[in-house]
């Protein structure tokens, strides 16, 4: 076969059937030297199947567990959908595009978008190192989608969360989540006492996710009043000589919340995400964190947090900017579940007011108002409608 290819490179001409298949077998070392003696170009031979593995060895190195493993989904996707003895310098645009839209009958917007931000980068990287003349996947977009129906956890339910974990371990692996923004279990498991300023309050965190980033392996965290306290009362439980600060195992904190969660009456998905989302808007909204020292804290940069935090906005805020105020007795951005009520409406007279009250909770199909006997137009008595 190097016979072939020492005819190929002195007169030209094409290889044998015979001689891709020979090179798409050798090992790297043999085709080094090949490639050194110019007989053969660096993208021969490799195939999508050759580039994943590598590719995937590279990034075992780097990234978490669960990092890696979704990129190795994403990536297992495209070569089934294709075929690991295809060249990789045969990949084309449209089989890219035809990829894509063989996910859209199976997977959620969300899905496909992570999907195709790791097969891009997979792809880029083939292009930065000559693999390929331009991406296939540099059309594919795959824009950032905000989780559906997101949950903000306010203090009245992390109060409620606390009183339901079952000890001060419990409490402040919670406490680290909703008041400190940490990543549970990646960024709690290594925490030590000895990380903790306390002086200054403050604790020195490592980023597992973004460590090999230059510049981004640690952060330090302000801890807030909230969470000194259920520091104060774990640390009073530490035996002599202990300088683990969270001694939970990751493998049973999932199921730990939510039994908690259970107990206190409360629901919803993503359990820890959640907690950690909730202190990003906590830390902008409640303690006027400027969005650049936010996203410094929790270690993302601004873009991501608007991108996934867009649609989160916490139902006291709405009922800010609407003029609204709670009743007595009624957590802030608490609805009764009963008929609405009007409350405190300026600039609207007291009789118009009961009026409106009266009216609340009394609509039939859209646009159309019932007085109980026969549906009339809105427009009957409003002229401005």
């Amino acid at each position: 076969m190097i016979a072939e290819l020492e005819h190929i490179y002195k007169v030209g001409g094409h290889r044998s059937r015979e001689c891709d298949t020979w090179i798409q077998g050798i090992g790297p070392e043999l085709r080094s030297r090949i490639i050194r003696a110019g007989l053969l170009d660096d993208r021969d031979g490799v195939t999508v199947g050759l580039w994943a593995e590598r590719f995937l060895a590279e990034k075992k190195r780097t990234l978490q567990p669960k990092s890696y493993a979704k990129i190795t989904t994403s990536i297992g996707r495209f070569v089934s959908f294709l075929d690991p003895d295809k060249p990789l310098a045969a990949v084309t645009m449209d089989d890219a595009a035809g990829w894509t839209d063989s996910l859209r009958n199976r997977l959620s917007e969300r899905s496909i978008c992570g999907h195709i931000s790791d097969v891009r980068s997979w792809m880029k990287q083939a292009e930065d190192r000559g693999l390929v003349e331009v991406s296939p996947m540099r059309l594919q977009k795959a824009g950032r989608v905000p989780r559906a129906n997101p949950h903000y956890v306010t203090e009245a339910e992390t109060s409620q969360l606390l009183k339901a974990c079952r000890d001060e371990r419990w409490r402040l692996l919670v406490g680290l989540a909703r008041y400190a923004g940490l990543r549970v279990p990646s960024e709690t498991r290594g925490l030590r006492w000895s990380d903790l300023d306390w002086e200054r309050w403050r604790l020195r965190v490592v980023k597992p996710k973004t460590a090999h980033h230059r510049g981004k392996g640690f952060v330090i965290v302000p801890v807030v009043p909230e969470l000194q306290r259920l520091m104060l009362a774990a640390w009073h439980r530490v035996e002599p000589g202990e300088d683990l600060m969270v001694t939970l195992s990751g493998s049973n904190v999932d199921r730990g919340l939510g039994k908690a969660m259970s107990r206190a009456g409360l629901s919803w998905t993503s359990k820890w995400q959640t907690l950690r989302a909730s202190c990003a808007i906590w830390l902008r909204q409640e303690r006027g964190v400027k969005d650049y020292a936010a996203s410094a804290i929790l270690g993302h940069s601004n873009a991501v947090a608007i991108s996934s935090y867009a649609n989160m906005v916490p139902d006291a805020e709405l009922d800010r900017i609407a003029g609204i105020t709670p009743q007595a007795g009624q957590n802030p951005g608490q609805q009764s579940p009963a008929t609405p009520s009007i409350r405190s409406v300026s600039g609207v007279e007291e009789q118009e007011r009961l009026r409106m009250q009266a009216n609340a909770g009394r609509c039939g199909v859209p646009g159309r108002v019932t007085d109980g006997t026969r549906t009339r137009d809105p427009r009957d008595h409003n002229p401005m409608l």
